[in-house]
């Protein structure tokens, strides 16, 4: 393909969509904040708060990132308070045999990694090794690969998806907690991925 790029916007219609964006999260916020704060979602249009099967206020620690990045500072304090809570670090030492442990990875450990990326609050990262202990205890020590939940159970070919997300937030685990063990095991997952038969039949290549 060729052709020129379109010409930038002018600097007032960027700021005009930059507020209409923030306007936007600040009223996904506010649905979420009034009827289900601390829970894992919301039902959009009931409204009543939902329990997705984490109890780790999922849609919270996931929007953490985003409340930064808009601006949304009031937001994001009062979400990165109830991430603060011991009670809250009590729930992640403890996650529901039933919670999907690729989704906690990716929306729970991901959220608050990212939440310390850019704010740089050591919260994050005591909360995160709450949560990734509990990651790392499932870790299949040889192979690197996470059963579906955290009560166990067996899938059917593990993905390259689970085994790079798996891998993507354990190394950044231990760059900020400066434990290596996370990093350890997490490296072997998309090699022990690749090896298997599923693999070879081009499923995930």
């Amino acid at each position: 393909g060729g052709g020129e790029a379109p010409p930038a916007a002018p600097p007032a219609e960027l700021a005009k969509r930059r507020e209409f964006i923030r306007e936007a999260v600040r009223h996904a916020w506010e649905g979420y904040s009034t009827k289900a704060f601390g829970r894992d979602s919301v039902a959009p249009v009931s409204g009543r708060p939902v329990s997705s099967g984490f109890d780790m206020a999922v849609t919270l620690v996931d929007s953490l990132d985003t409340l930064w990045l808009v601006d949304l500072k009031d937001e994001f304090r009062k979400a990165r308070d109830f991430v603060a809570d011991d009670a809250f670090g009590a729930k992640l030492r403890k996650p529901p045999a039933s919670a999907s442990v690729f989704e906690t990875c990716i929306r729970v450990l991901g959220g608050l990694l990212g939440a310390y990326e850019l704010s740089r609050d050591p919260i994050f990262v005591q909360r995160a090794v709450d949560i990734g202990d509990e990651i790392y205890k499932r870790v299949d020590r040889q192979t690197g690969v996470v059963p579906p939940s955290f009560g166990g159970g067996a899938g059917g070919c593990p993905s390259l998806a689970h085994a790079g997300t798996t891998q993507l937030e354990l190394l950044y685990l231990s760059r900020v907690s400066g434990d290596r063990k996370y990093a350890a095991v997490a490296r072997k997952s998309c090699p022990s991925v690749l090896t298997l038969p599923c693999a070879s039949r081009g499923r995930h290549r």
